[in-house]
């Protein structure tokens, strides 16, 4: 899961994009407007497991938190100075969440940077070429050659990107052909696709100019970005056979 800080201000927001290893993924400011909350959530849809930690809810964040709130969203109040006090038990609980998650962050943080030099050792003593792909790094080769094993237990890259989700499951009745999203699959390696997917987006290069085709043919940013996923899903495929 996503988790994604707000630091609201009279003038503009800040959010940030950590995700479940501590590592920051992405930040943008927004300019204080009627149409805020829009841009916020539109951009926040690249993600759609995540949880938003605003600071000072009830105070500057108050408006973006209830807005938050009344669109369903997993939303948990940081205190803006260590001296505030909650005032409700909901304010404890809300506070408390916070501080685990934030705990939480730091620990997971911690590991992944001491299991690091491992990592690399085991990731070089395989010999792959995982990494000169943009946006794979030493951990998230170690995530996929952990969770793949022997890639030949996969006939195709059709049956892999099956299995990381990559693949849309046909949903057509009639003559209505449709596709829907697989939620299925190993959530992790999805999580893997989705960050190299992200890096590549924003950093430029071969993915970023596929994702923008895929926006000029009229696909939605979140379809572009699936069928990105879908195709470095057949690249870690190759790489890996």
């Amino acid at each position: 899961m996503i988790l994604i800080g707000v630091d609201p201000h009279k003038s503009s927001h800040t959010a940030v994009e950590v995700d479940a290893a501590g590592h920051q993924v992405a930040q943008r400011r927004f300019v204080v407007n009627a149409g805020t909350f829009r841009q916020l959530m539109r951009w926040c849809e690249q993600w759609p497991e995540r949880r938003f930690a605003v600071e000072g809810a009830g105070g500057l964040g108050r408006s973006l938190a209830k807005q938050l709130a009344a669109a369903g969203e997993n939303v948990v109040d940081v205190p803006a100075r260590p001296g505030i006090r909650p005032v409700t038990a909901t304010d404890s609980c809300r506070r408390d969440i916070a501080r685990d998650l934030l705990a939480d962050l730091r620990h997971l943080d911690r590991q992944v940077k001491n299991n690091e030099p491992d990592m690399r050792e085991a990731v070089a003593a395989t010999r792959t070429t995982l990494t000169t792909l943009p946006g794979l790094g030493t951990v998230l080769a170690a995530k996929v050659i952990g969770h793949i094993g022997d890639i030949a237990r996969f006939p195709t890259e059709h049956h892999f990107a099956s299995y990381t989700s990559s693949a849309p499951l046909y949903a057509s009745s009639g003559n209505n052909v449709r596709h829907r999203l697989n939620t299925g699959g190993n959530r992790v390696l999805d999580s893997v696709l989705h960050a190299i997917a992200i890096c590549q987006i924003r950093d430029g290069g071969c993915g970023q100019d596929y994702y923008l085709r895929k926006i000029t043919e009229g696909k939605a940013p979140a379809e572009a970005r699936r069928a990105l996923k879908r195709r470095l899903s057949n690249v870690v495929y190759r790489i890996m056979t």
